[in-house]
């Protein structure tokens, strides 16, 4: 038997706070640097003098730590660290101590590490203590999952001290395997076990304004407005009515639904994965309960593995060919506005500008360094639609037939210049121009000088 069971919330859509199982993951890590820290050689570096670090409580000034040093970039970002555990392995032993493990503040390097290059950049209170117990070949074990955690949450990786909980008694020590230690087996190791949420998925809404609905939000959006329904397979299937998400983005006001709209009707399309789609009218859709977007199956969030992840379509007033399984989106389709239409007519006048000119060459004949030629006259008509100003541009020839043109060249007694303006022509007037070479003395390059006259007319 179907049945609708129908939970009403007067709240908008909300965040909600929720647990979402967490796949966990262990690594294990070997350390990139470790040292021995002499007390009675402060400014030694002892990396090298043994294959094996040593913590020790002694008095006279000769207490030795040990500091170590994992690469933990492997681990992302956000990651939960469920637990993690530092091991050393017992090289020799004298006496069964409790040795502190601290995280360190500043950063070392291996090879340049000393007693007073890291003392005191520690956090004084210890991460956790061990007892050593006093047999050979044994493992020590210090709990470190809150400096993990710390280090996954952005506070800088600069290992561990490892030292005597109380230090400057007599010849107490336990030497531990060193990094560098022939046999691997008995090395200091890491071991992190820690958990990432899975990603959130999204539902695409596209309208009169476009969202991505996340995860959570939608799951807050349930918990407000939950409807279920038990179909012909005793599957219960709850989420929320379709209808609300199209409110969502049916105009700009996401907390309500537009009956004005839906009633003048457009198209609601729900969309898969695969891009299969069903498509309804929104009078169909409009404030029904009976069509669900569920996100969960008999109680439970739908299962990844399940083809109707993470979201699917269905209802008592859906038929089985209406439902869609791993829904991504919902599109809303708008019918155009309603239109009018007018005829518009203009009568467009061009401009046109144009001059001619009365002659086409222009021959100065010979004329001598320091002399003049006779005036040569052009005249110029206006032929186009609007008055018009006149420039001229010599292009000489040559660059010395330029140079000759530029110093020599007279225009209504004026010396050529591009940028003047030589005539002023109103339309269907003419204008003369009286050119003439004014030769310089100082002009010593014989011969012919070619050159073109560009008369300009600009509106």
């Amino acid at each position: 038997m179907k049945r609708i069971i129908l939970v009403v919330c007067v709240l908008a859509f909300l965040s909600a706070i929720m647990v979402i199982p967490a796949s966990a993951t262990t690594e294990t890590f070997s350390p990139d640097a470790d040292s021995l820290l002499l007390e009675n050689t402060p400014d030694a570096n002892c990396d090298t003098i043994h294959d094996y670090l040593c913590v020790m409580s002694r008095d006279t000034g000769r207490n030795r730590r040990s500091v170590i040093h994992f690469d933990l970039s492997s681990i992302p970002s956000g990651a939960t660290i469920d637990s993690a555990t530092l091991n050393l392995r017992i090289w020799n032993v004298n006496d069964n101590r409790t040795d502190d493990i601290h995280r360190v503040t500043e950063s070392w390097v291996e090879s340049e590490v000393t007693w007073n290059s890291i003392f005191g950049d520690y956090v004084d209170t210890p991460t956790d203590s061990a007892s050593t117990g006093t047999t050979v070949d044994t493992w020590v074990e210090w709990d470190v999952t809150s400096d993990m955690q710390a280090f996954v949450d952005d506070t800088p990786n600069y290992g561990w001290l490892i030292k005597d909980h109380t230090e400057s008694e007599s010849a107490k020590y336990v030497k531990y395997y060193s990094r560098e230690y022939a046999d691997e087996t008995k090395r200091p190791y890491l071991e992190v076990t820690y958990s990432e949420a899975p990603a959130e998925w999204t539902l695409a809404l596209n309208g009169a304004i476009t969202e991505v609905m996340n995860q959570s939000t939608f799951e807050g959006g349930v918990a407000c407005h939950n409807v279920s329904w038990t179909d012909s397979k005793d599957r219960t299937w709850t989420g929320m009515p379709l209808w609300k998400l199209v409110g969502w983005v049916d105009d700009s006001n996401k907390h309500d639904f537009n009956d004005t709209l839906a009633d003048a009707g457009y198209n609601v399309t729900v969309i898969a994965g695969d891009g299969y789609s069903k498509t309804f009218n929104s009078t169909f859709v409009k404030r029904n309960d009976n069509i669900i977007l569920a996100n969960e199956l008999n109680g439970t969030a739908i299962p990844e593995d399940s083809d109707s992840y993470p979201l699917r379509l269905t209802g008592s007033d859906l038929t089985s060919g209406q439902n869609v399984k791993n829904v991504v989106g919902i599109r809303l389709t708008f019918p155009p506005p309603p239109s009018a239409s007018l005829t518009a007519t203009a009568n467009v006048k061009i401009t046109m500008v144009g001059i001619s000119l009365n002659r086409t060459a222009v021959d100065y004949g010979t004329v001598g360094a320091g002399q003049n030629s006779d005036n040569e006259s052009v005249d110029i008509t206006n032929i186009g639609t609007s008055d018009v100003n006149v420039t001229l541009e010599v292009n000489g020839t040559t660059a010395t037939a330029q140079s000759f043109y530029e110093q020599s060249l007279h225009v209504d007694g004026n010396l050529y210049n591009l940028a003047t303006i030589i005539a002023q022509i109103p339309t269907s007037n003419s204008e003369d121009v009286v050119t003439q070479l004014r030769v310089p003395s100082s002009w010593t390059e014989a011969g012919k000088q070619d050159a073109t006259f560009v008369f300009w007319a600009k509106a």
